[in-house]
């Protein structure tokens, strides 16, 4: 079987820079951490890059008869597109490799320990799949992804053995992702607007809507360019006997919802350094006091 081939040989090779390599004979869990990181990310960069590539591609213009254009642009690096494509394929294989290398060096050094073995690492993963999907291993029915959600919490709730669902939260995480977390967690419980009460005084959460509102003040500086006529604009109007009036306005593009988030985002940013304010610890304070109004309520309904 190709799979297991595959895997003998990635396993004795790292055993063996183990034993023979003077980085690898260094190297712990700790010092590996970094590594691992960067791995994750390089992954992460390699399939944005594809993605960008793919939607490059979708938007080869087609002929009358719905194939593709002959004469379309070729990509950005004057290659056929499917050669490109190949190209990002290959990369993200590539960084797909140093990331199931770090996977494979981890469970070198705990094997080293008499702890567990990359082949326990497999069989935990494959065990934990079907304890997870019970709707796809099982008898339980669910039919939408809104209904797999509260489960899927109380699955994981029974394997650790805790109490709360914010209990199995990593506290490495970025706080804007550890919010995201937090928030579908909070969810998943299907809590209504009174579950929760204030945060903190200037801080409140309508989880009815689920939407955050903030009374903090809005962030200072923030000039309004769309609403002024540009230099070049303001010209062409004293060189002429019409009116700022006369001249229609132009209509500003609709931008995505996407687009408004990231300016909201900006804002809130420049808002944080215009008054000294760690952005990531501040998110991330919040979002543990919300964590905590939520195990409040969990405790209320035992």
């Amino acid at each position: 079987m190709k799979l297991s081939k595959a895997v003998v040989q990635l396993q004795e090779v790292v055993a063996q820079l183990r034993q023979e390599c003077p980085w690898d004979k260094k190297q712990t869990h700790e010092s590996l951490k970094r590594h691992l990181l960067e791995e994750a990310y390089e992954t992460i960069e390699a399939i944005d890059e594809l993605t960008e590539n793919n939607e490059l591609t979708e938007k080869i213009e087609l002929g009358e008869n719905g194939e593709p254009n002959k004469n379309a642009e070729p990509n950005k690096n004057g290659e056929p597109k499917e050669n490109n494509t190949a190209k990002k394929y290959d990369a993200l294989k590539d960084e797909l490799g140093d990331l199931l290398y770090q996977v494979f060096f981890h469970s070198l050094l705990a094997s080293e320990g008499g702890h567990f073995e990359i082949s326990d690492v497999m069989e935990g993963t494959y065990e934990k799949l079907h304890r997870r999907h019970p709707h796809i291993f099982g008898n339980l029915e669910i039919e939408t992804e809104e209904e797999l959600a509260p489960q899927w919490e109380e699955i994981k709730k029974a394997e650790k053995e805790t109490e709360s669902v914010m209990d199995n939260l990593s506290t490495n995480l970025p706080a804007l992702l550890l919010a995201i977390k937090i928030q579908k967690k909070a969810k998943a419980l299907g809590l209504s607007a009174n579950a929760i009460k204030n945060l903190n005084a200037d801080f409140r959460i309508n989880l009815e809507t689920g939407a955050g509102q903030s009374e903090t003040p809005k962030p200072k500086n923030l000039k309004n360019k769309t609403s002024k006529k540009s230099e070049s604009e303001n010209k062409e109007l004293e060189g002429s006997n019409l009116k700022e009036e006369d001249v229609p306005e132009k209509t500003p593009e609709k931008e995505t919802p996407e687009e408004e988030l990231a300016k909201m985002l900006w804002q809130a940013v420049s808002f944080a350094v215009e008054n000294n304010i760690d952005a990531e610890d501040a998110l991330r304070k919040t979002a543990r006091k919300f964590a905590d109004s939520v195990k409040e309520y969990e405790q209320s309904q035992n």
